[in-house]
């Protein structure tokens, strides 16, 4: 893996490698190669999402849950745009999962392990297609390996994997829409 990657002025991602894995770096460098353009990017162990200079989100790799967000699975070799998510402001991704700020609101897709996803129903079934969160106003967003938090009219909310409380404190083990965090203060990021 590469221990640092910059998305540089002229929106191409760079990375430093780590030369204890020639091969995985190959990896990333195949994936970066295919990048367009971007004012934001992502990089996963084998898959990546961009916003590109138009704000449409692109992404492509390794897709076996849908993580690539086209509607199937199977690995994705060049970036594909989903017309659903123009205008997006940021791209973040947990370990199987991406969601994406746009001006019609935040939409996550992926493996879903534990409700990562956030959009209700099974906690386990993957969303191969960006579906919309129940949260308005959202201005910031963060995906870990199996929850994510997003700011929402300055509260946080969570949700996915809680069986360390990291979702919601002496709460179910799976959350599977978002679930406000209390908070002593408005927040701005997450």
């Amino acid at each position: 893996m590469p221990k640092v990657c910059a998305l540089g002025a002229d929106g191409r991602v760079r990375c430093l490698a780590e030369l204890t894995d020639m091969v995985e770096q190959r990896e990333i460098e195949r994936v970066i190669a295919r990048l367009a353009p971007s004012r934001e990017v992502v990089v996963g162990r084998r898959h990546a999402c961009a916003i590109d200079l138009a704000g449409g989100v692109y992404c492509h790799g390794e897709n076996p849950t849908g993580e690539v967000g086209v509607g199937t699975r199977g690995d994705r070799e060049a970036p594909a745009a989903r017309a659903a998510l123009r205008d997006a402001v940021r791209v973040v991704r947990g370990y199987e999962s991406a969601c994406a700020i746009t001006d019609a609101g935040l939409y996550c897709w992926g493996g879903n392990r534990a409700g990562d996803v956030g959009v209700g129903g099974d906690p386990y079934r993957a969303q191969s297609v960006p579906t919309r969160v129940a949260l308005e106003g959202v201005t910031d967003v963060a995906a870990k390996i199996d929850h994510a938090c997003a700011v929402s009219h300055g509260a946080v909310y969570c949700w996915g994997g809680n069986t360390h409380g990291e979702v919601s404190p002496g709460g179910a083990a799976v959350v599977v829409t978002p679930t406000r965090v209390a908070l002593p203060a408005v927040a701005r990021e997450v």
